[in-house]
């Protein structure tokens, strides 16, 4: 079993992907270039989401076995997130300053679509998924 995975430096944009084999070793695929900025990137099966938290912009894109990522669609939701973390397709947003939280879902082909929101205590600075 091989997992892909992705390096991104928010600084300048550069992109370089990598496969860790099972036995532990690990090979460079390819790099490349994305918009520099982003605060969060999350992955969703072959699936990324790249999230701002300053203007709430994100990005989607897709991740090959080869090493290559393509880039799906853009769009905006709130900003001032400081947690995403993904639970199968679903996303979960989380602010630590009020507890708000939302959810959406990432489809394979790069759109999101929103679903929910609510509110948990505020305060948590580690969010996780479990499978």
């Amino acid at each position: 079993m091989a997992n892909e995975l992705l390096f991104y430096r928010p600084d300048n944009g550069h992109i370089a992907t990598g496969r860790l084999e099972s036995d532990g070793n690990f090979t460079g695929l390819a790099t490349g270039v994305v918009s520099p900025g982003w605060t969060h990137v999350v992955s969703v099966n072959r699936e990324l989401l790249f999230y701002r938290a300053d203007n709430g912009h994100i990005a989607t894109g897709r991740l090959e076995t080869n090493g290559n990522f393509t880039g799906l669609a853009t769009g905006v939701v709130s900003p001032g997130w400081t947690h995403v973390v993904s639970v199968n397709r679903e996303l979960l947003f989380y602010r630590a300053d009020n507890g708000h939280i939302a959810t959406g879902r990432l489809e394979t082909n790069g759109n999101f679509t929103g679903l929910a929101e609510g509110g948990l205590s505020a305060g948590w600075g580690r969010v996780t998924s479990v499978d």
